[in-house]
């Protein structure tokens, strides 16, 4: 959902993909989601993608793209591009196809698929590379692999993959500039999560920022930025935010610009008037925060419409009231199980309306005002961030976000009045 995305992240990836020829990168994108998570002005991503545009250069650009994301994305590039390199030393490189099930190509041994090259085990990628090279063997890959970082072959691709990324980066927009910068940095070899450690020490300690990796495995993955807006979201909610971010590190990674994570969170504060914000805080982290407003918010909204009367209860251990619903029911509970539930039963619901009215999320004006008001909320605490260089990261990760959900909005009402009316960056949507 575009309300869900890192703004930033996802016009950098149209506007990549414009550069390398694709001529309709929002129809390729509509497609296939995973296109627009892509960092691709990391020289690792872009070293994929070089790869594969040599390997298959009969391949459209948009074809291309599309066998990234299909195979390649979730692949580490020494895997992927460093097997492509392997082959090409073994002058195997033409027997790389982009699909071994086209007509005439199946069942050909010769032939190796993509998916067989990003997929395959070492063990299996060998095996059949020894089935056409007699010194193909489990132990040269393996010692090819361990020494990738120092073949001249792969120190060339990183080389031109940094260059292009500068020269992608030079063509972006002027307001993406400084996160084309960013990304930049961060495909620094070794430096990012030193970095990232650093910054939190100096912020948190170096003891503190120990149990929050503990607590937080993926803690140096939150690019500064992001848990430097989370403490002045905290400070906002009227909390000591130091200490409620080292009491809940996983808020360091999710980003308070977004209107898919305010809109969770006001859905629960709406939901629990009784408890303090740190409770609140406190069971977002615990049961919303992994899931999209079409789970937290949406179930609320079903709530609301189809079963009115039921209370709405931080938990339901210690109580025997079967017609309350707690926040873990309805975070948590598989679609199966919150229908079941007897609040829900008991008011005539059902899993194929729980359904139905999920289906409508995407043209419901319930929903959309939410999430308005929930962007209109991130743009006052983007107003007040600490920092010009906080203020400049928000106004990337907040660039026509009100003004799109507005129009989505505007759309489901059919020419209704818009929630908010700021919007950033002054583009028409």
């Amino acid at each position: 959902m575009l309300a869900a995305t890192d703004t930033a992240a996802w016009r950098t990836a149209l506007a990549v993909m414009q550069a390398l020829g694709v001529p309709n990168p929002h129809e390729l994108a509509a497609g296939d989601a995973t296109l627009l998570s892509i960092r691709w002005l990391l020289p690792t991503q872009l070293a994929k993608l070089l790869a594969l545009q040599r390997c298959m250069p009969h391949l459209a650009a948009g074809e291309v793209f599309e066998l990234y994301a299909k195979y390649a994305g979730r692949t580490s590039a020494e895997q992927l591009a460093g097997r492509l390199l392997y082959l090409q030393r073994h002058g195997l490189l033409g027997a790389v196809v982009r699909d071994k099930r086209q007509p005439g190509r199946s069942g050909d041994a010769s032939l190796i698929s993509v998916t067989n090259v990003a997929q395959m085990s070492d063990k299996q990628f060998a095996a059949w590379l020894a089935a056409r090279q007699p010194d193909g063997s489990l132990e040269q890959l393996q010692a090819f692999m361990r020494g990738l970082h120092e073949e001249p072959a792969w120190l060339q691709l990183l080389a031109e993959a940094a260059a292009e990324a500068a020269r992608l980066g030079a063509l972006l927009p002027q307001a993406l500039q400084s996160y084309a910068a960013v990304a930049a940095a961060d495909g620094a070899a070794g430096s990012a999560v030193g970095d990232r450690r650093k910054a939190l020490e100096e912020e948190f300690g170096a003891e503190a920022v120990k149990r929050m990796a503990g607590k937080e495995p993926k803690l140096l993955d939150a690019r500064p930025e992001v848990w430097q807006t989370a403490l002045a979201f905290l400070r906002r909610q009227g909390l000591q935010p130091h200490r409620q971010l080292a009491k809940s590190p996983r808020l360091a990674r999710l980003n308070p610009l977004h209107p898919a994570q305010l809109a969770n969170v006001l859905a629960l504060q709406r939901a629990l008037p009784q408890l303090p914000a740190a409770e609140v805080v406190d069971r977002f982290c615990i049961y919303a925060a992994t899931f999209g407003p079409e789970r937290v918010l949406g179930r609320m909204l079903y709530l609301a419409q189809h079963v009115p009367a039921v209370p709405i209860v931080p938990t339901r251990l210690g109580t025997r009231d079967r017609s309350a619903v707690s926040i873990s029911d309805v975070c948590s509970a598989t679609d199966e199980r919150f229908s079941a539930l007897p609040a829900v039963q008991q008011a005539g619901g059902s899993l194929q309306q729980l359904h139905a009215f999920t289906r409508g999320l995407p043209t419901s004006p319930a929903f959309w005002h939410r999430l308005a008001e929930a962007a209109e909320e991130a743009e006052r605490l983007a107003d007040q961030l600490p920092s010009r260089q906080l203020q400049a990261y928000a106004q990337v990760e907040l660039l026509d976000v009100t003004a799109a959900i507005n129009w989505q909005l505007s759309r489901c009402q059919q020419g209704g009045s818009l929630v908010g009316s700021r919007g950033r960056g002054g583009a028409t949507v």
